[in-house]
């Protein structure tokens, strides 16, 4: 007669065949997982979390400080900054915590991308031009001097 102990080791002998292919599809979505760019953060790692906690359900062996590096290996490249000094800082933190952090500091970079506004006048050329800091500012002025320049050229001819 077999003991509870033996059922329970027979039982994990049978069923641990079938969850390594199952882990290392969770591990491949955990490797393979990505933020896209806009995304909130909120949403990417509650996604990533869950790939973690389905393989480390079926066995998988990552403790939190590789948990927490990987999960930043995923971000975007907007929190390269963030990354950084967590980094250079030498940070631990729990996932939660993690979370709290990024939030914190998405917040922080929103309110930096705020909207400037220029104002073009010339040859009687009187717009609110709207775009984002950083690169689109720069683009936005060259559409806006652009425009200026062709204005200038019809009403020349």
């Amino acid at each position: 007669m077999q003991t509870a102990g033996d059922m329970i080791f027979s039982l994990q002998e049978m069923f641990q065949q079938t969850t390594r292919p199952a882990r290392q599809q969770a591990i491949k979505k955990l490797m393979n997982a990505k933020q896209a760019e806009g995304t909130p953060v909120r949403e990417h790692m509650l996604k990533v979390m869950e790939y973690l906690y389905e393989a480390l359900d079926l066995g998988a062996e990552i403790d939190g400080q590789t948990q927490v590096d990987m999960v930043l290996e995923t971000l975007s490249s907007s929190f390269s900054q963030f990354k950084l000094n967590f980094n250079m800082n030498k940070m631990e933190m729990s996932l939660p915590m993690l979370m709290k952090e990024l939030q914190s500091t998405e917040q922080i970079m929103g309110k930096e991308k705020q909207v400037h506004f220029v104002k073009i006048r010339q040859l009687n050329l009187d717009q609110d031009l709207c775009y984002a800091t950083g690169l689109d500012f720069l683009k936005g002025l060259v559409v806006a001097i652009s425009t200026i320049l062709r204005v200038k050229k019809y009403s020349l001819a």
